[in-house]
């Protein structure tokens, strides 16, 4: 996974000013949601890499069989629901 870079002073003061103007918002009129997917035999990055210096690089995947996967979806509000 990448790092992400370190945030400097401008942008630290702006996220605090963003963050004092949502202060006073009403949050029981704002709506959470997020998915995400996941892979059933394992990640996503599961290219490997054979090189032979004596002939063209082959690319293959570990993943044989297609692996399946499942997406999962969330919600969180102020309102119950059902």
């Amino acid at each position: 996974m990448k790092k992400a870079s370190r945030i400097n002073d401008r942008l630290r003061k702006a996220r605090l000013e963003i963050a004092k103007m949502n202060l006073v918002r009403d949050w029981a009129k704002v709506v959470f949601s997020d998915e995400k997917e996941f892979n059933l035999d394992g990640s996503d990055r599961n290219k490997y890499h054979w090189r032979d210096l004596k002939k063209e690089p082959v690319y293959f995947s570990r993943r044989n069989f297609g692996g399946g996967g499942l997406m999962v979806w969330g919600v969180s509000c102020n309102v119950v629901i059902g």
